[in-house]
Order: structure tokens, then sequence, then C-alpha cells
């Protein structure tokens, strides 16, 4: 029994060391035939195994991520602008969509903190690529004979870059469009000037509503802004409801004044906004029977609630998987673990 032990043993090892032998092979082949084919200028993967897995992981991560909807519930929801660039578009980058879960200060091949987003002058957006941001020692700090950029993938390919505005490493990677200057290149020369289509106006909404609620954080902030009616006891998969008597029941639909702020407790034991409420009276309507206008497009899905209201929910705090417009997110627990407001 003991020798069958051994040899079964002995033969799992083999297994292991040639199964993840030809995994490693599998994985460069794939990764090399996918990049090469966009970029034949520069060989990404060569011999390095590790490349070509981490390049996998990123791939297989943005795989179902092709649409701004698609971003938008995969938590990439908040736009990056500037006070330079109020539009927020970068010739030769495009769009960038925050997602605030992945802004942690380290490098993750498979979750980029943002995502770049293209749109071809006839109202089509896309993801072309992703940007890793790492908050770190700028160059000017850095000892002297050290490199100070982060670690990111394997090898040297990856050339990390300073930004003296947010004062963070970036590193682009373009996994879903052709870059002829190179897969790790910041800039795209087949990505142009702004195009006529401008700002997706779903975007648009959002960032207003994130810049209208920038200063809201706590509790405190929410009821001292005005949300200070307690609508709900705590609800599995949102929180709490504080309402706003200022917007409740005036029957109109505003990006910028939500009815009401979902609250949640943090690892912390602090209560924090984590989303949005829009909460309208069917009897303050013209027509009751269909949901409100409200954001742009049809990702947002209004439901009744009590008979008599139609109400929205948008995650502009934290990612929700199954979509930022859903009503109930799977990162909100069951119970409050903080014990209740």
């Amino acid at each position: 029994m003991k020798t069958l032990q051994f040899i079964l043993s002995a033969l799992t090892l083999v297994c292991l060391l040639s199964c993840t032998n030809d995994l490693s092979e599998s994985i460069l082949e794939e990764n090399t035939i996918n990049i090469e084919s966009k970029n034949s200028s520069m060989d990404l993967l060569g011999s390095n195994p590790g490349m070509a897995y981490e390049i996998s992981r990123l791939r297989k991560s943005m795989g179902g991520i092709n649409t701004i909807s698609d971003a938008f519930n995969a938590g990439y929801q908040n736009l990056v602008t500037s006070d330079f660039n109020p539009s927020g578009y970068f010739n030769g980058m495009g769009y960038h969509l925050l997602n605030p879960a992945f802004v942690d200060g380290t490098f993750d091949a498979a979750n980029p903190e943002a995502l770049m987003i293209f749109c071809d002058g006839k109202g089509n957006y896309e993801v072309v690529g992703v940007e890793y941001i790492v908050v770190g020692i700028s160059p000017l700090d850095c000892p002297d004979g050290e490199d100070c950029a982060p670690e990111g993938f394997p090898g040297a390919s990856d050339v990390w870059s300073w930004n003296e505005v947010f004062n963070v490493w970036t590193l682009h990677a373009w996994v879903k469009w052709n870059n002829p200057d190179g897969f790790f290149n910041a800039m795209n020369p087949e990505i142009g000037p702004e195009e006529s289509c401008g700002i997706p106006p779903l975007l648009a909404e959002i960032n207003s509503l994130n810049k209208s609620l920038e200063g809201i954080i706590t509790k405190e902030d929410a009821e001292e802004a005005g949300w200070n009616i307690p609508l709900t006891p705590y609800i599995p998969g949102m929180g709490y409801h504080l309402g706003n008597g200022a917007y409740l029941g005036d029957g109109e639909f505003n990006v910028n004044e939500p009815e009401a702020l979902l609250l949640a407790c943090n690892e912390e034991g602090d209560y924090v906004v984590v989303g949005a409420e829009y909460i309208v009276d069917m009897a303050n309507m013209e027509k009751p029977n269909k949901p409100p206008q409200g954001y742009t497009g049809d990702a947002d899905h209004w439901e009744i609630v009590g008979g008599n209201l139609w109400t929205l929910h948008a995650w502009i705090r934290i990612p929700n998987s199954e979509g930022f417009f859903n009503p109930t997110n799977s990162q909100i627990p069951n119970t409050d673990p903080c014990g209740g407001i």
C-alpha cells in the first residue's frame, strides 16, 4: 500500500510539474500571438512566462468590460477630470473612468485603477485600455541610484510615468486597442483629439452627481446638508435611507438632488454614504404609470415601492456587481454590523 501511495505521489508530482510547464507555455503562446499582432515592433513577452501570466489575468478580468455600462457595473464610475481639463478627455488616451475601490496604493494586474474610454465620433463609446495608478515617492525625492517606480509587470517592458498633477505613478496598458507605439506606451496615436460626441451623457450626469455630493461622506455630513429624515430601518442590501425634506414629494427627477442618501457601516464602525436614491411620487406625475425620465439611456432601473412611489438607486461610492442602478448591492450585509444608527 505504501509503495502504491509513493508511486501515485511521484506520478502526481511529475504531472504537476509538466502540466505547469505546459500551462505556462500555453499562456505564453496565447498572449504572444495576441499582443504581438497588435505591437509587432515590441516583443513584450519573449520567454517571460511571468509576464504572460499577468497579462492573461488582465485580459480575463477585462474580458466582459467593453462598454460604458459594463464599466459602470464593474465599479468604474468616476470620470477623471481636473481644473485644467474639465472635460476629462486626454488626446492620445481618451476618457478615464476610475474605480475608487482599487485605489489602494498597490499594483494588481487584474484590477487596474482606471479604464480608458474612446468615442469614434458617431456616438459609440468603448473601453480601449487600462491605467494603473499607484501612490509612491516622486522621482525628485527618490534616493540617488534607486528606482522608485512601482513593481509592476514582470520584466522591464512596462514604463511607469510620474503624474505631477495628481502626484501618482501611472502605467497604461492597451489591452483592447492597437497601439503601434507599444502595449505599455502612455500615448496612442490612434486615439485622436476629442471627437464630436464629447463626454458621454451618462458619465457627465454621474460626474455631476458625484461633484454635488463631494463633501458629504459621513452620516453627520449628510444630516448637515439636509438629508436628516430617517425613511427606513436597516434594509439588507441597501442600508439606511435618510431623506431630504427639500426634495421629497416634488414629483421631479433632478440628477443633483436625490431625495435620499443610502448609509452603511464601514470597517472603522462609522456610518458613511454609499449611494443615492431618487424617489418620485406618482401622485405628482402627469403619467404615473411610466417611469420618470431619469438618466440618459436605458441603464437606470426604476421600480415601484409601496404602490405609489417610483424609486431609483445609484451606487456612487461602492462598486455593485449587479449594476450601478440595481436596487440592492451584495456588498451591503443582511444585518447592520454596527448595531444601528
